[in-house]
């Protein structure tokens, strides 16, 4: 960088680049951390929901426990949710029964369809035989006459005066067997043409086999699935509607769709304290990885942009290597690299200094909302400026 004669600060194309070569270091390695944190958030997300899980369980447990001691509000509830998952149920069996159904019936359409073209293919194969058959006995008969004409041409051509008392009679034996060899050729690329009709056939026969088999074999991986599935719904309907009913009713009470001081009951304030407080940390770490993966997409977008606004770049410094005669360019310093170099800073230090997922997410968060530095308006404007400060430069000093 230096001043020109206007006291403005001016780049070159060379330390533009390498400064915006520099940018695109430090943008990948805000990247790198900020897939390291949203990794760490992950891991500690898959194990909430584990503990959820966990949780879930200890609670069913409990609740049927308690809805078995006599008729209460408590049991009029659940047993109204358990009746509602009976019917979900239902409804998945139903589904995969008419699921295994049409599956079944493709199979027959696959069956009656490789069957149909199997008729075909055997009649179409006598026929074509018979034929190719006719074809070349046609063929071997025009043979032995044009093998017959050719002996008696020798014949008469065998001394000079049979050539010379004999030559009208030979030229009609050239002509006749002229045509028999128009004939033969075109009996020959008759013949091909059936042979390659066969052939056709039989490729597509193999084909659609294959196809069928495949298919086949995709459904039938398919119906066992389902059918293991609708086994285990039937064999289990009792237990999986009651442990359904009662989970239904826990975040029920956890989502304020039921409240827990209609039932009165000690057990049932606890369970709703438990589970809200894993509801509430579950969406609090869900925004926390949605926050981090958004900034790294974008900061991965920013990269891409770098490396794309580089190459015409390149493509200018080419220019003013290949022709001496031109001036080096002196592009006005673009002050948009400095305020982004602290801005990718500022997201560093970030990150370093955060104890947390969730801290690092609250700490980035205003460096990527709509006014902050890599919103896409002003990461736009990042682009706009410098290439329109390159432009200018390369409009006054090259003359274009």
């Amino acid at each position: 960088m230096v001043l020109a004669s206007e006291e403005v600060l001016v780049i070159s194309l060379a330390a533009l680049d390498r400064r915006l070569a520099g940018l695109s270091l430090k943008v990948r390695e805000c990247s790198r951390r900020l897939k390291f944190v949203e990794d760490k958030a992950k891991e500690e997300y898959e194990l909430l929901l584990k503990y959820s899980e966990q949780l879930e369980g200890k609670w069913i447990a409990e609740i049927l426990n308690k809805v078995k001691e006599g008729r209460s509000r408590l049991r009029s509830d659940v047993e109204y949710r358990i009746e509602i998952e009976r019917k979900v149920i239902e409804e998945k069996m139903r589904g995969i029964r008419e699921e295994l159904a049409k599956l079944e019936e493709e199979i027959k359409r696959i069956h009656r369809k490789l069957r149909k073209e199997a008729e075909e293919m055997k009649k179409a194969n006598p026929k074509l035989n018979e034929k190719e058959e006719k074809l070349k006995a046609r063929r071997r008969k025009l043979s032995i006459k044009r093998g017959e004409l050719l002996l008696r041409k020798n014949q008469l051509s065998k001394w000079i005066i049979g050539r010379i008392l004999n030559r009208r009679l030979i030229r009609q034996i050239e002509r006749e067997i002229r045509a028999l060899d128009k004939e033969i050729e075109e009996l020959d690329l008759k013949i091909y043409e059936v042979r390659t009709k066969w052939q056709n056939l039989k490729r597509l026969w193999e084909s659609e086999k294959k196809e069928a088999e495949k298919a086949w074999a995709e459904i039938f991986v398919r119906m066992a699935e389902l059918k293991q599935e609708l086994i285990f719904y039937e064999d289990n309907l009792e237990r999986l509607s009651l442990e359904g009913g009662v989970r239904r009713f826990i975040w029920d009470l956890a989502r304020g769709f039921a409240d827990p001081k209609d039932y009165e009951d000690p057990l049932i304030s606890k369970c709703h304290l438990e589970v809200s407080k894993v509801i509430e940390e579950k969406k609090r770490m869900e925004g926390t990885i949605r926050d981090l993966s958004f900034a790294r997409k974008v900061l991965l977008g920013f990269d891409r942009g770098i490396k794309r606004f580089r190459k015409p770049l390149n493509a200018l410094r080419d220019e003013e290597s290949r022709f001496p005669q031109l001036p080096e360019l002196r592009i006005e310093y673009p002050e948009v690299l400095d305020s982004m170099s602290a801005s990718l800073d500022k997201l560093l230090i970030a990150l370093e200094e955060s104890q947390d997922p969730e801290s690092a997410a609250k700490a980035i968060r205003p460096l990527f909302n709509e006014d902050g530095p890599f919103s896409g308006e002003n990461l736009k404007a990042f682009f706009d400026e410098i290439g329109q400060k390159v432009k200018l430069a390369v409009n006054a000093q090259w003359g274009r």
